[in-house]
């Protein structure tokens, strides 16, 4: 038997904080990149180079510009935590009490997990500890969020906003792996 989806329309006000948050991808979070302006040395390697140069800013070494795309990173993802409660509630509202629970737990503290690792990892580039900066950004990536909600056959609320961090990590790590 195939889990049902649970299809929930979500409250005005959390829609339009997906809106604001999401609508505007990665133009919500940084300034504008200019047409014809080049990108950045720094950025040589990532998947999204205009993004990529827009998270390190206007750095001159790749200290600064690994501390910017961090930072960046680190901004989303406290964004992404801070409504994710909310919206991941709504989303399973037609499951019973304790699976939801269940869910928003596991979401939670993910997206906690993630902001942690964000921070440790610039208290690494701080302490100039290439291992455990690595090593955090890595952690950072991973979620089981996704898994919880495909568990009990909720859709991802925060498919698009997820999708961006990924592109904010992948672009980090494109930069901190620069030779």
């Amino acid at each position: 038997m195939t889990p049902q989806r649970v299809v929930v329309a979500l409250p005005a006000a959390l829609l339009l904080l997906l809106l604001l948050l999401c609508g505007g991808g990665a133009d919500a979070f940084l300034p504008a990149f200019k047409p014809g302006s080049p990108v950045s040395r720094f950025c040589r390697t990532a998947s999204s180079k205009r993004l990529c140069t827009r998270m390190v800013g206007g750095a001159a070494s790749l200290h600064d510009a690994t501390a910017n795309s961090i930072q960046a990173t680190l901004e989303l993802a406290e964004k992404l935590r801070a409504m994710s409660g909310a919206v991941i509630s709504a989303a399973a509202a037609g499951l019973p009490a304790d699976s939801k629970e269940s869910i928003v737990k596991t979401c939670d503290e993910s997206f906690e997990d993630a902001v942690d690792d964000l921070r440790l990892s610039l208290e690494a580039l701080k302490a100039k500890d290439n291992g455990t900066l690595m090593t955090r950004l890595s952690a950072a990536l991973q979620s089981d969020c996704g898994d919880a909600l495909d568990d009990f056959g909720v859709g991802y609320p925060l498919k698009t906003t997820i999708k961006l961090y990924a592109r904010y990590l992948d672009n980090t790590l494109a930069v901190v792996t620069q030779q």
